[in-house]
């Protein structure tokens, strides 16, 4: 948890970012905790949501990326 909690924030500051609201909640699947975050940003000029998702995609513990709304 921490570690992706880490990478995702630093994509953000790295790639100015900015977080306006931060969702949380955690459920049980099968023993094992799952953590959805839902982020409310504001991209910068020239960053798409589409680059955002995949390059948080590369992180093996991001499961699901999802745009829900523009």
């Amino acid at each position: 948890k921490q570690e992706t909690k880490e990478f995702i924030n630093q994509y953000f500051e790295e790639k100015h970012i900015e977080i306006y609201d931060v969702n949380f909640n955690v459920s049980w699947v099968d023993d094992t905790k799952i953590y959805t975050n839902i982020y409310t940003i504001d991209l910068p000029k020239g960053l798409t949501y589409a680059d955002v998702i995949e390059d948080l995609s590369v992180s093996n513990n991001v499961t699901k990326l999802r745009l829900i709304n523009v």
